[in-house]
């Protein structure tokens, strides 16, 4: 005879065994035999157990206890939960021995939408009651095959299917269903079906998401029906909640406001039918602006406000952008609403779109309040779009938005045509949208002037995004310190100004990535010609940038760069690009030294036309002169040249006085602060035997013996740190005398109107050292003090 061994098998004899009469073997010894087992009546005993309640078991354990459950025949209570179920295989497989069972608990083990299926199939008809809560399911499954099914609780899932679904699935005996705690939303067209379930007595909906709209879609579908079934709505309307002591005053006095913080609170509750007959009579709903919700809270008061069907004046400020799109969804349920205020919310470009395309569907909208909601031109062109497409053309109020238009205004307002678009107050709470119709876009701006604004980053972003809609001949933005990330903003704007002439960018803190993304937005203007950089922050890599750009510039005449970090590397670069039209250059104030002067030498042969030079406050010295000099013999027109500040000496002074026999044209010269000497000033002087048309001429600061100035009327009309002194000698006041008594009267009458053209460009001054120097770029914007100074 074969003897098996069956030692440590009997996993199910623990949670079983309070059933079982005495049993007279140790199931758990080693070497126990199946006859040993077989013997004991173990087996026979089994069938008296009814009841088995398991949790918590390990993937074995549960495998073991689903084998054994084809033993218990005669069992009419299951109990596996919390994580018990693993094997779900082996359990399918014993259901089909379970002709018994009548109640069935699987809750707390986290099974699918698709395991709940595939065990459903396999659940004998015999059960009377079901509970799968505290699972993953999502979608449907139909339990229409358990005829005997009385109670079913789906609590405590995910479920998200309208209810008209879910009651398609179950069995007409049905009493008791609980669907508590999941997230329902939809319950419309149930009321009949509900009425058909001649059994179906209460439904448990508490903490679902079917909202106000939701009650009392089910009030009105229960009454039609005359349905006998209750539900129970508790934690269903917390938007509802949280907008009651906003409107409390509009009730009746008789109408008593249902406990909504309850359990239990059933369509059968009277207050609660009372409250709900009366909102149709709601028609004002204020939030005011100090109101701590989350945003879910946000989300749930918008849905539950959809039924407020006859609303006609809604204010909902302070709002996030996250809001905007639920807020026009509800929007569109209100067909009465005439006053619409969200001032002081937070909203995006995308918020403005949504909302105001759902404004188009509320025909008898007269009023929305936009005001103080941070919303850029682009808005208010696409409200503008709205106003006229409305068709009852509401009044859209913009105020306290797009502050650089109030900034910029009183520079641009004599362009505007229209005596009301100039009379706009913009300090008013109320500023319409049409009063922005011709700011939107204004065709006839051609010059568009924001110095010192101090733009506030958002406000220089509305600023950028306006010029988008024009095509100026002058921008000044100087003195705004928009930095490098302004200049890339500012950079993609500029490639559709086409018509652009004169750009002033001064003052505004632009370095080497800023001048970078200028250069890409300054390829398309072909008629620029006049470009103010100066006092920025732009270094050699910067101006390396600008001379790729330069190149196609032909017609670009002025070009200030004066007050940079420019270097000896970038003048090199930038001498490639300087084109032949340039008649004023400032480079002043730089880091311009010796090595740099050749190339600036060179790159003089190619400036014909050049008129105004200022390489002052540099670093070259007596090499640079002798360079410079030769670069100059063919600049015929140079009329102004400044090399203050720098330190040519006496030898570069001597090759100056030689090359200035040549500058006939040269009305204004300032060589102060080079160190020339005596001996330099003699050489300069034989020079300006030549120089007719000098009119002005400093050379102060180069220790020289010479100091004070005269202006007799003739020639040289003003003089500095070169004249007659004591301490000069005969010689020398005979050589300056020469030079002097040279340009005779009736040249200089004989130029006077070429003089004349030169003093009305240019506004003449003596050159003092203590004076500030000329702009030589020949673009002066209009004088204007800083606000924040004044």
């Amino acid at each position: 005879m074969v003897k098996i061994g069956v030692s440590h098998n009997f996993t199910l004899m623990p949670h079983i065994i309070d059933q079982m009469p005495t049993v007279s073997i140790n199931l758990e010894q080693d070497n126990l035999r199946l006859s040993d087992v077989e013997s004991s009546s173990v087996y026979n005993n089994l069938m008296q157990v009814t009841e088995l309640n398991v949790s918590g078991l390990s993937e074995e354990e549960c495998t073991g206890i689903c084998k054994s459950l084809i033993l218990l025949t005669n069992l009419t209570k299951l109990v596996m939960t919390e994580y018990s179920l693993t094997d779900v295989q082996t359990f399918v497989t014993s259901l089909k021995h379970l002709h018994a069972l009548t109640d069935l608990d699987l809750s707390k083990n986290q099974l699918d939408s698709a395991t709940l299926d595939h065990i459903i199939r396999f659940l004998p008809s015999t059960l009377i009651s079901l509970s799968l809560s505290h699972n993953m399911a999502n979608g449907e499954f139909s339990l229409k095959h358990l005829t005997k099914l009385v109670r079913l609780n789906l609590s405590h899932n995910n479920l998200k299917l309208p209810l008209y679904s879910l009651l398609l699935n179950i069995p007409e005996r049905l009493k008791y269903l609980d669907i508590s705690f999941n997230k329902i939303q939809n319950v419309d067209q149930v009321g009949k079906m509900i009425s058909d379930f001649s059994q179906l007595c209460y439904i448990n909906m508490n903490s679902n998401q079917i909202g106000a709209v939701g009650v009392q879609t089910l009030i009105s579908d229960m009454e039609s029906y005359d349905a006998k079934c209750d539900i129970d709505v508790s934690h269903n309307v917390f938007g509802l909640q949280k907008i009651i002591p906003y409107i409390a005053n509009q009730l009746p006095t008789s109408a008593i406001l249902p406990d909504f913080e309850r359990e239990n609170l059933t369509l059968k509750d009277e207050h609660l039918q009372v409250f709900f007959k009366n909102i149709p009579k709601i028609t004002t709903v204020e939030i005011p602006k100090k109101v701590e919700w989350s945003e879910t809270d946000y989300k749930s008061v918008l849905n539950d406000l959809s039924f407020f069907s006859n609303l006609e004046s809604l204010t909902f400020a302070s709002l996030n952008p996250a809001i905007f799109p639920f807020l026009a969804e509800s929007l569109k349920n209100f067909t009465y609403l005439r006053h619409l205020d969200i001032s002081g919310s937070r909203i995006d470009n995308q918020g403005v779109k949504v909302v105001g395309n759902a404004l188009l569907s509320l025909k008898r909208l007269e009023y929305i309040n936009f005001s103080n909601t941070n919303i850029g031109m682009p808005d208010i062109k696409f409200l503008l779009d709205i106003h006229w497409q409305h068709i009852s053309k509401p009044f859209i109020n913009v105020a306290s938005n797009v502050h650089f238009v109030q900034a910029i205004f009183p520079s641009i307002k004599d362009q505007l045509s229209g005596s009301s678009i100039k009379g706009i107050d913009f300090d008013s709470d109320e500023l319409n949208v049409i009063s922005f119709t011709n700011i939107v876009q204004m065709t006839q701006l051609t010059n568009v002037s924001a110095r010192w604004k101090h733009f506030t980053d958002k406000d220089f972003e509305d600023f950028i995004q306006w010029l988008k809609y024009l095509n100026p001949e002058l921008l000044d933005l100087s003195h705004n310190n928009i930095g490098d990330s302004g200049a890339k903003s500012l950079s993609e704007v500029m490639m559709s100004m086409h018509g652009l002439t004169h750009l002033n960018l001064s003052h505004n803190n632009i370095g080497d990535n800023g001048a970078k993304s200028l250069s890409e937005g300054m390829r398309s203007m072909r008629v620029l010609t006049h470009l103010d950089l100066s006092h920025n922050n732009i270094g050699d890599s910067g101006a390396e940038s600008l001379s790729e750009v330069m190149r196609s510039m032909d017609g670009l005449t002025h070009l200030d760069l004066s007050h940079n970090n420019i270097g000896d590397n970038g003048l090199c670069r930038l001498s490639e690009g300087m084109m032949h039209v340039l008649t004023h250059l400032d480079l002043s104030h730089n880091k311009i030294g010796d090595s740099a002067a050749k190339s600036l030498s060179e790159m003089m042969w190619s400036m014909a036309k050049i008129t105004n030079l200022d390489p002052s406050h540099n670093k070259m010295g007596d090499s640079s002169a002798m360079d410079l000099s030769k670069g100059m013999r063919s600049m015929d027109g140079l009329a102004h040249l400044n090399l203050s500040h720098n330190n040519i000496g006496f030898s570069g002074a001597t090759r100056w006085g030689l090359m200035m026999m040549s500058m006939h044209r040269l009305t204004h010269l300032d060589l102060s602060h080079n160190n020339i000497g005596d001996s330099g000033a003699k050489s300069l002087s034989e020079g300006m035997r030549f120089m007719r048309r000098l009119t002005h001429l400093d050379l102060s600061h180069n220790n020289t013996q010479y100091s004070g100035t005269k202006s007799d009327g003739e020639g040289i009309s003003s003089v500095t740190g070169f004249e007659e002194s004591e301490a000069a000698s005969e010689k020398e006041k005979a050589t300056y005398k020469s030079a002097k008594s040279s340009m005779s009267y009736s040249q200089e009458e004989q130029h006077s109107k070429e003089m004349s053209y030169h003093r009305t460009e240019h506004t003449e001054q003596t050159l003092l050292p203590s004076s500030p120097q000329p702009s030589t770029s020949g673009y002066v914007p209009p004088t204007e003090k800083d606000p924040a100074k004044s």
